[in-house]
Order: C-alpha cells, then structure tokens, then sequence
C-alpha cells in the first residue's frame, strides 16, 4: 500500500507548546531565560502560568493553569522589548529602563531575577503586511504586552485561597 505516510518513521511529538491568545491576563513568570535555538539564534524565552483572566472579549482566551510560552527574538527591537518586559516585571520606571545596559539587563536574565514575579499581561491579533520581497504573504500575528506588576497583596485579594495555595504553595 503507497500512500502519503508510507516510509516515514521516527518522527516524535515535541511537547505542547501554547501560545498566548487575546485576552487580558495575570501572569506567573515560571522562568525566563536567553535560549538559543538549534541554528544558534539567541533568543528570550519566557515560560508563564495563567494565574487569572482578566478579559475573554472573543471568547477564545487561555484558562487559568494554562501555561503559555513568549519568545522575544532579536532584532531592531529586541532590548527595548526585554525592558519593557522588565519594567512589567519590576514595576520599573521608564527613567530606570534606560539606565540599564545590555550587561545589566543579561544578568537580570542570568540571575533568574524574573522567576516568580506576577505581571498583567495583554495578548492582540494583529495583521502583519506582507513582504514579497521575504516572500511572505499577509498573515496574522499575536502581539503580546507585558503592561505591569501584580503585587502580592494584589494576588491575594483577587485570587481564591485555592488558586493561592495552587499556585504560591510558599504562600500558604
């Protein structure tokens, strides 16, 4: 029997990745870290459990416990995004973003400074324009913005005692 799949072997399931999806969000920062991938690129990856939704307005957004990943990828953008990552993170000011170096903001990474903190977080769809030249077509694309911190007199006023104790185990 030839068919589509005939001859093929070996090819294994990568995990269960999970993207953001519109909606408005608490978010846990799991961990956060400069990764690179198989050709080499550095990247920040930063892994995050939905602690509270916020905001479902398609009806589409992620659930609590969902636990959504966000690559940062460098570019012409790349330290502006990871600061403003940072200043979601920290509750930084502008003034104090602009005052960290790239060294600085590495070590933020380096130091697992981010691990633990809890940010509001608001993922959009938007439409990428085409670019033939790169021979790519319209597409949609979701933009992710880390807009601030959650303190954890904040989590513990909004969250159930369950969810804390899910959650913030160390809290209870």
């Amino acid at each position: 029997m030839s068919g589509l799949f005939s001859g093929m072997k070996g090819a294994a399931v990568k995990g269960d990745f999970v993207s953001d999806t519109d909606g408005t969000y608490w978010q846990l920062i799991d961990n956060a870290e400069i990764a690179t991938t198989r050709k080499h690129v550095p990247y920040v990856k930063i892994n995050k459990t939905v602690i509270r939704v916020l905001n479902d307005a398609n009806g589409q957004a992620l659930r609590v416990g969902d636990q959504p990943q966000h690559a940062i990828w460098t570019g012409d953008y790349f330290l502006s995004e990871v600061k403003k990552f940072a200043r979601a993170a920290f509750g930084l000011s502008n003034q104090e973003l602009d005052e960290l170096d790239g060294e600085q903001t590495e070590a933020l990474f380096n130091d697992r400074m981010f691990n633990g903190q809890v940010v509001e977080v608001s993922a959009n769809t938007i439409m990428l324009k085409a670019n033939p030249a790169r021979g790519l077509d319209e597409r949609p694309f979701t933009k992710v913005r880390y807009v601030r911190n959650v303190t954890e007199d904040q989590v513990r006023e909004a969250l159930s005692a369950d969810d804390i104790a899910r959650f913030f185990p160390s809290w209870t």
